[in-house]
């Protein structure tokens, strides 16, 4: 199957801009229109190829089909961390209705974080496991989108706290204590499982993002 990600279009928008915003600092005006230009194109894309209406988010593009993939995933979300828009409509709507998406899909009824898909399929990037990564860009996402929507704060703010309850619980549960590279979701204190291989030890993106959560959200939420 050919399909183009929500996730990798969203970033090569958020590449071109940066890129953009570094040759204007070294006064290259021609560079920085080119990626600048490249940029808003990534912008319109999103906005023209993977929000899908019906669903209120970004979806996943199947170019064989020419259809947009249904379903949950934290990748979907992408576009609000990167901030890759688009123009028509206004981020507000936006927020609104991504918040509507999480809600239909009971993504904060797992005690333990943000679930890799709601399909359990026995992989490791199914339910009922949740990945750092993918933590990060939701909370992170919806963070930045609190300027816009109160109730994206409240959420980013309690997916934060269930994902780092979980990974303490979990790290007292262990003996000896360690952190794990994946967590179930669907509980709070146990280390993920599935896939082709055991759940691996440690992984800096588990202590990295719980890191992060702490420096963002400690105060408001232990």
């Amino acid at each position: 199957m050919a399909i183009a990600p929500v996730c990798l279009n969203s970033l090569m928008g958020l590449n071109a801009r940066l890129l953009s915003e570094f040759y204007d600092i070294l006064e290259n005006t021609t560079k920085s229109k080119i990626y600048k230009s490249l940029a808003d194109k990534m912008n319109t894309t999103m906005s023209r190829v993977f929000w899908s209406e019906r669903d209120g988010v970004w979806l996943d593009y199947n170019l064989l089909k020419l259809e947009l993939i249904p379903g949950f995933y934290p990748s979907n979300l992408m576009p609000l961390w990167t901030e890759t828009y688009g123009s028509e409509r206004s981020p507000k709507f936006i927020i609104e209705q991504v918040v509507a998406y999480l809600d239909r899909n009971n993504i904060s009824s797992f005690p333990g974080g943000i679930p890799t898909s709601c399909v359990n399929s026995g992989e490791q990037w199914d339910l009922p496991n949740g990945w750092a990564p993918l933590q990060y860009i939701v909370v992170m996402g919806l963070h930045k989108a609190s300027k816009y929507s109160h109730r994206a704060g409240i959420l980013a703010r309690s997916f934060a706290r269930a994902w780092l309850l979980n990974v303490y619980y979990t790290y007292t549960n262990k003996t000896p204590h360690e952190l794990m590279e994946k967590y179930k979701v669907t509980e709070v204190g146990s280390a993920g499982h599935g896939g082709e291989y055991i759940t691996q030890i440690g992984f800096g993106w588990t202590n990295g993002v719980v890191i992060k959560f702490l420096s963002v959200f400690g105060h408001e939420i232990i």
